[in-house]
């Protein structure tokens, strides 16, 4: 410290000399032995002369005090990045009118963890208490496992992981009846012979608390019986964090309520019981939504739907959809009864009626179907159910009415952070809907489709994302020619095969027109790049084809496409428009007296398809 201070002197005299005529000093920071790029970040971010270095110091004196308050912050740095044997020093030197402040910072080795204890505090219960009501005050720390709150003895003690490892156990111990569970004092010792860091935690676990009564405030049209098929918690049951959150995690998805609150009260010293409170905030439950959309195949679409999510105040939902295109009209209506018989399943009943005119069939339709939907946890969805489905089909190789009876089958695990704009995770969708014809002659087939979608982000802001999907499928059972023309495989759409005409990309007969295929294998990958909040880009390749036999052939010539895209995002979802070029365009099949005549054949495909909709791709 004396040589600190004749350099300080002498800086000071040098000082003088080179002031701004206002008085005000420029300065400079510099680093010195610091090798680890995680190190000199942490030390930058937490430097006051740094973050201050737009205002220059008014003086030497205030200059020293920014410095020595940047070795304050620099040492609990160290510890924090489990350096506790750190030396940092630091110096003034004058260069060409301004100052630079060096500081030499030797930061040690990384002490590991070599103990980690967790001890209870002294009990808060009285000298009287019952014995029995012991347990309430106890919880048995000297048996619990280490690895539970994140801690492995001999990696590095670094802050991080200690601070995680007391909200863990804060957490596991709300898991296990404590909500009352405090941290009252935490130890670290650094060992400087042995190099190593032990640390003990003092924890007052307060009472065990059961669930009390559940008071619920604010409803006015949503029925407590609803409420009562939500909570997750019953009276009596030890506390349980978790079930809290799953609880608000239902509420809110239900599309009930502007807000919800979960709170609990003081519990009873005696016997733990912890009385909760609902209070909740109604929305307003019918709403009537409206939008279009343009794909240059396909022209200009509308689509209008009403929804009143609580029509018998338990949540029961009503849905009139309706899409109108120029060449395809399709109606629905839904009512869905949630926690039908137990929670988190649900019983659908669906009406659709559709008209579509396509280059290779034209459809009428009408299905009725209940299905009963079960959320096995938050990846896991599976639904069953029955659907009879009438088809009228003309301007195809097999017109005619079909009456099918139909098992749909669907099992859905995803891990994705989003349905319409996802960013990261991953989804696997098994469908297959074992169907059969009811009228003479009966026949069977089955269409099954196993759809398989990724989702990379590329850094934590997750601006750049790739995006992969895989799409295969098969319908075995009877012949293709008996199998109703809509109801096989085609592609070539604003989601699958993007730049080829709607639904063309199939099987085509002499006349060009699509037939559907047996079998389908396609594959798209996209590249997302977000600019801004609301601004972001992509470009897109896919590959596939559409096949006669039941199973893809690898060795048939595939169809590919590319584009560029741009997207809006929105609250509700991003707003796409795609422009997707077909790079294996296909000749329309040629006439005899064409090829005799010499005529070169006309190309199927157009130059390019153009999409705008709402949603990403997939």
């Amino acid at each position: 410290m004396e040589q600190h201070k004749k350099i300080f002197i002498i800086i000071g005299v040098m000082l003088v000399f080179c002031l701004k005529a206002e008085g005000l000093l420029n300065y400079t920071v510099e680093f010195k032995g610091v090798d680890s790029t995680e190190l000199d970040t942490a030390l930058k971010a937490s430097s006051q002369l740094l973050n201050l270095s737009e205002h220059s110091a008014t003086s030497l004196g205030v200059l020293k005090r920014r410095s020595e308050a940047d070795v304050t912050n620099f040492v609990k740095v160290m510890h924090w990045l489990a350096y506790y044997n750190a030396s940092i020093s630091y110096k003034f030197e004058n260069e060409n009118g301004s100052i630079k402040v060096i500081f030499t910072v030797n930061p040690g080795p990384v002490y590991p963890l070599a103990n980690f204890k967790i001890v209870e505090a002294t009990s808060t219960s009285s000298e009287s208490e019952p014995k029995e009501n012991c347990s309430l005050y106890r919880f048995d720390f000297a048996s619990f496992p280490l690895e539970e709150i994140g801690i492995t003895l001999g990696t590095p003690a670094y802050g991080e992981v200690i601070l995680h490892a007391e909200e863990t156990l804060l957490h596991l111990l709300a898991q296990k009846g404590y909500p009352h569970a405090a941290i009252k004092k935490r130890n670290v010792i650094a060992d400087q012979k042995e190099k190593d860091i032990s640390v003990s935690l003092t924890v007052e676990s307060g009472v065990r608390a059961w669930f009390g009564k559940t008071v619920i405030k604010g409803n006015t049209s949503v029925r407590k019986a609803y409420f009562r098929k939500k909570i997750a918690w019953k009276e009596g049951e030890i506390f349980n964090l978790d079930v809290i959150k799953d609880t608000q995690e239902a509420l809110e998805t239900s599309g009930l309520f502007n807000s919800m609150l979960i709170t609990k009260g003081q519990s009873d010293p005696k016997t733990g019981e912890l009385p909760m409170e609902i209070q909740v905030n109604e929305s307003k439950h019918r709403s009537i939504v409206g939008g279009v959309s343009y794909t240059t195949a396909r022209g200009v679409g509308a689509v209008a739907e009403w929804d009143h999510r609580n029509v018998r105040g338990m949540g029961e939902r009503v849905n009139v959809h309706a899409t109108v295109w120029a060449k395809t009209q399709d109606g629905r209506v839904s009512y869905v009864l949630p926690d039908f018989r137990k929670k988190n399943q649900d019983l659908i009943y669906l009406a659709e009626v559709e008209h579509e005119i396509t280059e290779g069939y034209t459809e009428t339709s009408f299905s009725a179907s209940a299905i009963i939907e079960n959320k096995i946890n938050k990846r896991l969805n599976v639904s069953y159910g029955g659907m009879y489905k009438w088809i009228s089909i003309r301007r195809s190789e097999n017109n005619g009415v079909f009456n099918l009876l139909k098992i749909p089958l669907q099992v859905r695990w995803s891990t994705a952070n989003s349905i319409l704009d996802p960013t990261s995770g991953y989804s696997l969708n098994l469908k297959t809907s074992p169907t059969m014809q009811i009228r003479v002659p009966a026949y069977f087939y089955c269409p099954t489709t196993l759809t398989g979608i990724i989702y990379i982000p590329f850094s934590e802001e997750r601006r750049f994302v790739l995006a992969a999907k895989t799409v295969v499928g098969t319908i075995f059972g009877s012949s293709r020619h008996e199998i109703p023309p809509s109801e096989r495989f085609y592609s070539g759409s604003e989601n699958t095969l993007r730049g080829y005409k709607y639904l063309t990309v199939s099987p085509l007969d002499h006349d060009n027109k699509p037939t559907g295929g047996r079998s389908i294998m396609v594959f798209s990958f996209e590249g997302r790049m977000r600019l801004s909040e609301t601004i972001g880009f992509v470009g897109f390749y896919e590959i596939g084809n559409v096949y006669k036999s039941s199973l893809p052939e690898f060795n048939h010539k595939q169809l590919q496409s590319a584009g560029l895209g741009f997207r809006y995002h929105t609250p509700i979802g991003p707003i796409r428009f795609d422009v997707a070029f077909p790079l294996t365009r296909r000749n329309k099949h040629q006439h005899s007296k064409d090829i005799k005549a010499g005529k070169k054949p006309k190309k199927f495909d157009s130059l390019f398809e153009a999409y705008i909709s709402i949603g990403q791709a997939f």
